[in-house]
Order: structure tokens, then sequence, then C-alpha cells
């Protein structure tokens, strides 16, 4: 016997009205159990006749008891969205995993560029060109890559390049460590500034004030370092 004969046979039961009358003076256990796989059947189920005997099901359960039908459905509805947001979490996750395999193995086969006698020999005779685009990423990746082999073939690279020429390589490091002491010192003021703002906030809370700060402000403000002026409202 197929599937969907077993799901008619079983849901012929309801014809009866022993049976029917029984289900329903238990509903309030019966229901909760089948109401998912009766609105599977009522959305999707393939083949009519069952579809149409499980709306007829469904008819009786919701004319016994509109309430415990009600609270079937509204959990029902309850785990749908959550599968749903669990299944989107899961694919997101996926798509982040193949997305991290992918740039492993675009790095990998960039690094193993290097492997090649000819490009190497390019490369490093137009060091004085390249190495200060790509710099930043050899250190970066030198520094703090999750990937082993990425990191190992990033330092064969940058020894290749202090091999050729070591006086490129400590001014583009030079330059790297500059501009990542410049960057700290801006996000060190711009959290100080942010820091300042939430203070002048509080204390006008506190004294029933609106504060009031221009965007123009806080980002000459972020810029130089300095704590924006909040001019209250009274």
């Amino acid at each position: 016997m197929l599937s969907w004969q077993v799901a008619e046979r079983a849901l012929f039961l309801w014809n009866n009205d022993h049976i029917r009358n029984l289900i329903t003076q238990n509903r309030t256990v019966i229901l909760p159990i089948i109401f998912p796989a009766l609105e599977r059947n009522t959305r999707g189920h393939w083949n009519p006749a069952v579809q149409s005997l499980t709306l007829n099901v469904r008819k009786i359960f919701s004319d016994a008891d509109q309430a415990i039908f009600d609270e079937c459905l509204a959990r029902y509805q309850e785990d749908e969205a959550k599968q749903k947001e669990l299944q989107e979490k899961r694919e997101l996750t996926w798509k982040r995993l193949e997305d991290v395999a992918a740039s492993k193995v675009v790095a990998e086969r960039a690094l193993f560029l290097w492997n090649n006698d000819h490009i190497r020999n390019l490369i490093t005779q137009n060091r004085t060109v390249i190495l200060p685009i790509i710099f930043p990423a050899l250190e970066r990746n030198t520094r703090g890559h999750w990937n082993p082999a990425v990191q190992s073939l990033t330092l064969n690279v940058r020894k290749i390049f202090s091999d050729a020429d070591q006086a490129i390589f400590d001014e583009c490091l030079a330059r790297y460590q500059e501009d990542e002491a410049k960057q700290k010192e801006l996000q060190e003021k711009r959290e100080l500034t942010w820091k300042r703002l939430e203070d002048v906030a509080a204390s006008k809370v506190v004294s029933n004030e609106a504060v009031m700060v221009s965007k123009s402000i806080s980002s000459i403000a972020i810029d130089k370092g300095t704590a924006p002026k909040a001019t209250a409202s009274r």
C-alpha cells in the first residue's frame, strides 16, 4: 500500500461517528499531537483526496473547540518561524564557511605564485612598486591569519622581499607601523569623544535637560580628538 493510501485510510476513521466522538472528547490531548501533520497535509500534500480529507478533519477540530485549535495553530506557526530562522542561520553559517574556504584557496593560490621563478623575478624586479601595495596584506596575514598554510606562505613571501631589498622592506614596515599607530590613536579619540558625549548626556538626563549635538560638531570633535560641546535646550 502506498503512503498516500495509508494517509487516506487513517483520515477515513473520522467518518466513523464513534471514533470521531472519542477523538473530539480527547481533543486537548490528541490535537496538539496530530496538528503539525494536519497542517502540513492541508498546505501542501500532493494528493487531492488526502488534502480534502485533512481539511475535513481540521474543520471537525475547529468546530469542536476553536480555542484549542487556535492555540495549536499559533504554536505551529511559532515553531515554523523558529525552524525557518534556524534554517536561515544554518544556510548563513554554511555560506560563511564556503566563503572562508574559498578565500583560503584564493589566498593559497595567490601565494603559490611565488614558487614560480619567472613570476618571482618579475615581482622582485618591480618591488619598489609592488611591495608598498601588498605590504599591509602581507603584514596582516603574518600577524594573525587563522590558516597556518596561508600564514607560512606569507612569511616566505615576506622573506623574499626582505632578502631582495631590505631598505624598501624596512621603509614599508615603518610606514605600516606609522599608519597602524595613527589608526589606533584615531580609534582612541573616537572612543573618548563618545564617552564624553555619554557623560554629558547622562548629566543632562539628571537635570531633565535635552542634549542637542550636531553632526558637524561631533565629526570635527572626532577628527580633532576634542569633546563636542553640548547645548541644552530649556
